[in-house]
């Protein structure tokens, strides 16, 4: 969490721009992700009663590109289904 905190909301603040990026704020620019742990002939093994902190740990650790399901960028999507977008 630590680690996650720091490179996000941390990092925006050191670099003292924490009023234009760091969270998904309303009005604040993003670049993330939107990933897919359960997509198929993923690395990631996924058991019942599992929460959203364990999966993404898991993905931290054993997850590759065959879990990404989108790509924004500025807010924008540039990668969907790994198809690259205008």
């Amino acid at each position: 969490k630590e680690a996650f905190y720091m490179a996000t909301v941390g990092g925006a603040k050191v670099l003292g721009m924490g009023n234009v990026i760091g969270n998904f704020l309303i009005g604040k620019k993003v670049d993330c992700l939107v990933l897919d742990v359960e997509a198929p002939g993923s690395p990631i093994d996924i058991f019942e009663g599992e929460g959203v902190s364990e999966k993404f740990q898991k993905f931290l650790f054993n997850g590759d590109d065959r879990n990404i399901d989108t790509v924004f960028v500025d807010g924008k999507i540039v990668l969907e289904g790994m198809k690259f977008i205008g």
